[in-house]
């Protein structure tokens, strides 16, 4: 707690300065058309690229499943 303090204490200057930033580019995305659709259009393709690379991990984590499931019925297949 006391390093907390002490960081806060430290750089209170600087993270004030951060703190008006992200006031004044918000303000800025709210307030023109222009820059708050190339903010939606820029954070869209993010998060689109993120859900891209979940869902590649899940379905990649899915296969062993699925290889069991066509496993068993390559069985059935051969039984009958």
């Amino acid at each position: 707690m006391q390093q907390l303090i002490y960081f806060l204490q430290k750089y209170k200057y600087f993270l004030f300065f951060l703190f008006l930033e992200v006031i004044a580019v918000a303000l800025i995305i709210n307030n023109h058309s222009f820059h708050k659709s190339k903010f939606i259009s820029s954070t869209n393709f993010i998060t689109g690229g993120l859900y891209q690379k979940s869902s590649n991990i899940s379905e990649y984590l899915d296969l062993k499943e699925t290889n069991s499931v066509l496993v068993e019925e390559n069985l059935a297949l051969k039984i009958n």
